[in-house]
């Protein structure tokens, strides 16, 4: 059993070791990838002690923890990453490439906030025909949300706010 435990960690630990190729102008530049890959193989250490322990929902919550990191940090090497301090309050941005997938768009706020996508080639869906995010003037701290589908997608982005925001296009499924 711990055999093919630690074997899984092993394929999990080379998969997250690929490089990431990260478009001009990211945060995502080595001094990033190394401190990400720091805090990854400080997951594994836990996954492998808890394993080593015989505490299997342990290990299973590191392999969660590192799932989650994972995907926090893939928007930064993507370029799907867009703050107001770099952007302005209300910029339009483009054309913006989505490689296939599922995306969890997810705004951070203290003010309202809207989001309009429109697509230059591809599909570029959310809720209806056009990807729309709007907030309100209050929001928790994980900020909102919505789901958009990227096939093909090439779209400019036109953002309207009051206030300082972050915006990030997570990844939650590739290769539709």
């Amino acid at each position: 059993m711990k055999t093919v435990i630690r074997a899984i960690f092993l394929v999990i630990f080379i998969a997250l070791n690929r490089p990431v190729i990260a478009h001009e102008g990211d945060t995502c530049d080595e001094h990033f990838y190394e401190q990400s890959l720091g805090t990854i193989r400080i997951f594994l250490e836990q996954a492998e002690a808890a394993t080593t322990n015989g505490n299997l929902d342990e290990a299973l919550a590191a392999v969660q923890s590192i799932r989650q990191f994972s995907a926090a940090m893939q928007p930064y090497c993507m370029g799907l990453v867009f703050r107001s301090e770099k952007d302005g309050l209300n910029p339009a941005i483009g054309p913006v490439q989505f490689p296939n997938g599922i995306y969890i768009a997810r705004v951070i706020t203290n003010g309202a906030f809207t989001l309009e996508v429109t697509p230059v080639a591809g599909e570029c869906v959310g809720q209806g025909a056009l990807f729309h995010l709007e907030t309100a003037e209050a929001m928790p701290p994980n900020g909102a949300e919505a789901v958009f589908k990227a096939t093909e997608c090439s779209a400019h982005l036109q953002i309207t706010a009051r206030e300082p925001w972050l915006l990030r296009f997570e990844l939650v499924s590739s290769g539709l």
